[in-house]
């Protein structure tokens, strides 16, 4: 998304007032668990589908939401997407560039957050409100 953002702000008048459904990638659920485990170097990765219903009982816009996925689907030209803005990641480019096989950033034993006061000051001298975020050891 921030290579389309960033594409956008540079050539506004080329993007301005389109409707422009974005996609690196079009895989199935199994086939992102499959990506999932390959980058995770190669153990199983379980993928589950509780029924729609349930949904319903948690929030009348997830439910809506998993209807649309499982009846109408997301559509998106990517051959059109990946010419409007070179260097959109499949999904397997974005599991490498973001680290996803590495197993120190598995978070299994939290996360933690670096404090306010070590976060690089920001505008007018203010110290970043998102300091950092890290697997906890």
């Amino acid at each position: 998304m921030g290579t389309a953002a960033a594409a956008a702000f540079r050539d506004p008048s080329r993007f301005a007032g389109r409707n422009i459904p974005l996609a690196g990638d079009e895989l199935t659920p199994l086939q992102m668990c499959e990506a999932f485990a390959a980058a995770q170097g190669g153990g199983p990765v379980k993928h589950s589908c509780p029924p729609a219903w349930l949904f319903w009982f948690l929030s009348k816009d997830l439910w809506r939401i998993t209807r649309f996925l499982r009846n109408t689907g997301f559509k998106a030209d990517r051959a059109a997407c990946v010419a409007d803005f070179p260097g959109l990641l499949t999904f397997r480019e974005f599991l490498a560039a973001t680290s996803w096989g590495d197993a120190g950033r598995a978070y299994e034993d939290g996360i933690e957050f670096a404090s306010a006061a070590a976060a690089p000051a920001g505008p007018g001298g203010a110290a970043g409100a998102a300091a950092g975020v890290r697997a906890a050891k």
